[in-house]
Parts: structure tokens; C-alpha cells; sequence
């Protein structure tokens, strides 16, 4: 006889289907364990249209019961424009609505385990660790990393200003915040998405803290090949929210710089604040061979990573990155700085990184290395043969099994 599923309140703020970045990380993470535990799972109300459209269709063990929680138009508006930091004003609202209805589910139903999932920045841990004689596990916890003084030269002014203050802000929040010391000290297990961090979690929690980087990948299809792209020149891809955290100049002069940069194209998906500034460097820089796309939807962004030989990923303040597993997925290499969570990820098997220095370092040694990769395409080829190795390690069943296991440990 099958003994009873283990039944799990999750807190998840972003949490829906057909996106990347936190709200994908959140409704993997769910469906993940979803094969594992019954979820009971309070999102906010704006992902209720996009998750009521395929919940019929889920292939999981358990399907969960969302509850939702609306953070009003305002909150929403400001939690897609990203870095806004007023949001948590909205964010940290919706947090003690979530408190009560979680206490308001309990009273009506048994739960094994508490679980606030994300979002993953340590500075607003909700308010579920208030909950009493329940195991709680918060994570994966992120937003430790700093912006590297070294790397400031990349920044117009406005950036320049928003990153020294962040942190600043940052660390008097590392050291002086309460709530996600009574968090980490309330919680069972502390799950953290990278390294970074580690020693200042570790000093208020009860247990050593766990790494699993927030974000994964999805199996591949038995059938799937190996893919050597066929291009007459090198296209790399560089995708993302253009901001100054994401380095996208530190792409711009590496392509200038190199000795074969009329045999490369450099395509670049996204948009965002610092976008017309970047169009007017790359002029500058007499740059015909990058190409910018824009915005576009999830699904082409995929299609062009896969028409790509490699993903140039410049930025040097990140958790581990939805669009590096995405690149792995598609059997594209990954180039670049040896940081935050995806320097864990990335290895000589599946990419080329290089050490965070300073600026004029990155292009140097990002253009040897594009330079190296034209001189032995075998270099490239054997690359993309290993991006199919690496991903199994990050693959998502295996994190809704490790999280299962934190579970196990739980109620031991």
C-alpha cells in the first residue's frame, strides 16, 4: 500500500508557466516536486490566467491548488520593471497577506512542511518562518553578490549612482536586517542558489545551508543529436534585459578588439534602459556585424540560442541565469566571467569563462579566447559535444528530488 504523499505549503510569489527568469525558476521548482509531495502553493493573483490554461494538462504525480494573492496594478507594474526598488514596498505587503492566508489554510487543512520558495533575494523573506510547530525550509536564497567596483567603468552615471548605492544598501542590509536572520535561525534547512552567501547565512542558521542554483533544465529527448552548427562565421548571441549589471559593452569592445572580427557576428537579444546608449557605442565602435533584435518571446529566444555557436554572457552581477541552462539545453557552449552562480555551472566541458578582474582584462582575455575558438573550430565542437553531459547535473527532477530529500530530512 502506498504510504500518504507528504503535503507542502509553498509560497511562491512568481510562479507561472511560458516565462524565463524568476517566475519559470518558480513554477519549475513547483512542478519539480510536484512528483514527488502534494503542493499546496499562494502565488500572486497576476499568474492565475496563464497557470488555469495548462493545469488540466499537467503530466505530475500531484497537481497543485494555487491560491492566489493580488499585489494590485501598481505592484504588478513594478515588479516587471526590473531593479525597481519601491516594489518591495508592494512586494513586502503582499508577504503578510501571504502570512495569513497561510495561516488560514492551515487551520483548514494538515500540512508536513512550510516552504517560502522564492523570490530568491534574501532581503524580503516573507513572514512564514512566524509559523509555529510546522518544519520550514526557505530557498533557494539569493542577492548576496556585490557589483565589482573594478568592472564601475562599464556604467553611465545613472547606473554608476543606482549600483554604488545598491551596495551600500546591500551590505548595511547583510548586516543589520532582522528578518532574514529570524528566517534562516527559525528554518530547518536554508537553501541557497549559489555559494555567495554562504558564510553569512551560515552564522545564523541551524543547519549547514544547501546549494542548489535556483534554476534548471528539463530533460532531453532520447533521439536529440548533438549539435555542430554549420555557420560560415562565428555567431555568438547575447541575451538579456540591457542594464548596466549585465556588461553588454564589455561584448561590444571584446568584438571590436579581436583580430578575426570580420568573420564574427554578434546578435543581441533584449532590450531595455541602456539599450539606444549601447547602439551608439557599437556605432562608434564601427561595429556593421551585431545585430539588434529586440524583445522577443521566449520561445524564439530559444530557437535563436540554438542557431548560435556560442552564448556570450557578459554580465557580472547574477544568480545562476535561466538563459545559461537554456544555452547548455540547446547543446550552445557559454562563454563567460568565472562569478555568481553560473561560474559554478559552467565547466571546460561545456564553456570558456575567464576570472572577474576589472574591464580591460574581460576584453582582453574575451577576445584571445573567440580569437582561439576561429583558429580550432574542433575547440568549439567538442564544447558543444559537452553541453549535453553537463546539463543532466541541473536537470529539473533532479532538483525536485534533492528538494524531496530536504523534506525526508525535515521530519526525521
Amino acid at each position: 500500500m502506498e504510504s500518504k504523499p507528504m503535503h507542502i505549503l509553498v509560497s511562491a510569489y512568481a510562479c507561472g508557466p511560458n516565462w524565463g527568469s524568476e517566475i519559470g525558476m518558480g513554477w519549475n521548482w513547483v512542478m519539480s516536486i510536484s512528483n514527488y509531495c502534494k503542493l499546496t502553493v499562494i502565488t500572486e493573483l497576476g499568474f492565475k490566467k496563464d497557470i488555469e490554461e495548462v493545469i488540466s494538462e499537467l503530466d505530475i504525480k500531484f497537481v497543485p491548488d494555487f491560491h492566489y494573492i493580488d499585489i494590485g496594478e501598481r505592484g504588478r507594474m513594478l515588479f516587471w520593471k526590473q531593479g525597481s526598488a519601491s516594489f518591495y514596498t508592494h512586494y513586502k505587503r503582499w508577504q503578510k497577506k501571504a502570512l495569513d492566508l497561510a495561516k488560514e489554510l492551515i487551520s483548514k487543512e494538515q500540512f508536513d512542511i512550510v516552504h517560502q520558495l522564492n523570490m530568491i533575494g534574501y532581503r524580503e523573506p516573507g513572514y512564514l518562518w512566524k509559523l509555529d510547530d510546522i518544519p520550514y525550509v526557505i530557498g533557494p536564497v539569493g542577492g548576496y553578490n556585490q557589483f565589482p567596483i573594478s568592472y564601475f567603468s562599464v556604467l553611465d552615471f545613472r547606473n554608476k549612482l543606482f549600483y554604488l548605492t545598491r551596495n551600500i544598501i546591500n551590505r548595511i542590509q547583510m548586516i543589520f536586517s532582522s528578518r532574514p536572520k529570524k528566517a534562516y535561525k527559525r528554518a530547518d534547512y536554508v537553501i541557497l542558489a549559489s555559494p555567495t552567501g554562504k558564510e553569512n547565512v551560515s552564522r545564523h542558521a541551524r543547519t549547514n545551508p544547501i546549494i542548489i542554483p535556483e534554476t534548471g533544465a528539463h530533460k532531453l529527448p532520447i533521439d536529440y543529436n548533438i549539435k555542430v552548427t554549420d555557420n560560415e562565421k562565428l555567431v555568438l548571441v547575447w541575451v538579456g534585459f540591457i542594464t548596466g549589471r549585465k556588461a553588454l559593452p564589455i561584448a561590444l569592445k571584446t568584438i571590436a578588439k579581436s583580430k578575426y572580427k570580420d568573420n564574427l557576428i554578434l546578435n543581441i537579444v533584449g532590450d531595455g534602459p541602456s539599450a539606444n546608449l549601447y547602439k551608439t557605442m557599437a556605432e562608434q565602435l564601427g561595429l556593421d556585424n551585431v545585430n539588434w533584435l529586440g524583445s522577443v518571446t521566449h520561445k524564439e529566444a530559444k530557437k535563436l540560442i540554438e542557431a548560435s555557436d556560442m552564448l556570450f554572457f557578459t554580465s557580472v552581477l547574477e544568480a545562476t541565469s535561466t538563459v545559461v541552462f537554456e544555452a547548455l539545453q540547446a547543446n550552445t557552449p557559454v562563454l563567460c566571467h568565472d562569478t555568481c552562480g553560473f561560474g559554478n555551472v559552467i565547466d571546460d566541458s561545456c564553456g570558456i569563462k575567464i576570472p572577474l578582474e576589472n574591464v580591460s582584462n574581460s576584453i582582453e582575455m574575451f577576445s584571445e579566447k573567440i580569437d582561439q575558438l576561429i583558429e580550432n573550430p574542433e575547440q568549439l565542437k567538442d564544447l558543444k559535444k559537452g553541453c549535453s553531459e553537463r546539463i543532466k547535473d541541473y536537470y529539473w527532477d533532479e532538483k525536485g528530488k534533492k528538494t524531496y530529500d530536504i523534506y525526508k530530512k525535515c521530519l526525521e
